[in-house]
């Protein structure tokens, strides 16, 4: 059955409950609680599905019936794939205060699953019963630790061959031939001012924090 409206027409966002901290469990008849992380980003890249979770610290705005975020603790999960996804170690992820987003700065390969991000400075505030749109943007960073490098001709050089492994998302090869793939958003070597508004994309997600 065709849907009524095309995808494009669509507002896909994931809704975040800043209050709900924790989630109360019943196990061998008594009560725990697990601290809750809430769905942020997802993706497929090298074969690997995976997704990042977030649990916000929030502080009250005296006499404002706000909330103030204080930051932002990230939980990177592999579902399904051989090479597990992670946050690199050399760039962190960070807060865009002009475009209002977060990024995510990924690596295939990195055993790096965890990362805090400090929105004490940002004065981002949700006011109760308002919602506020905070977008995260995915950047990859390359498989091998040595980035590619780009040529006179603004193409990326041949990459490592002493790399165990290749990377795929950057190059494809057939035998001793070896290409550049098309650099897309949310590569490295690409500007972090090319992308349009939030949207239904592979790199992009938008979270709508409630209070």
């Amino acid at each position: 059955m065709k849907p009524e409206k095309d995808i494009k027409e669509l507002d896909l966002i994931t809704t975040c409950q800043l209050i709900n901290t924790e989630t109360p469990f019943i196990e061998n008849e008594k009560e725990i609680k697990k601290d809750c992380y809430h769905f942020l980003y997802g993706s497929v890249l090298y074969g690997t599905l995976f997704g990042v979770f977030g649990r916000f610290e929030t502080e009250p705005v005296d006499n404002a019936g706000a909330l103030k975020l204080k930051g932002v603790k990230l939980r990177l999960f592999n579902y399904q794939g051989l090479i597990n996804m992670g946050f690199t170690t050399k760039t962190k992820s960070h807060y865009d205060a002009k475009r209002q987003a977060i990024w995510l700065h990924l690596r295939a390969g990195s055993q790096s699953l965890e990362e805090t991000i400090d929105l004490s400075s940002s004065n981002l505030r949700v006011k109760k019963g308002d919602g506020f749109r905070l977008t995260f943007n995915r950047l990859l960073h390359p498989l091998n630790l040595r980035a590619p490098q780009t040529g006179p001709d603004g193409k990326l050089e041949p990459p490592d061959e002493s790399a165990v492994l290749f990377d795929t998302e950057f190059y494809y090869r057939s035998g001793i031939d070896h290409e550049t793939q098309t650099v897309r958003d949310g590569m490295t070597n690409t500007p972090d001012g090319g992308f349009p508004q939030p949207g239904p994309r592979c790199l992009q997600s938008v979270v709508n924090l409630i209070y």
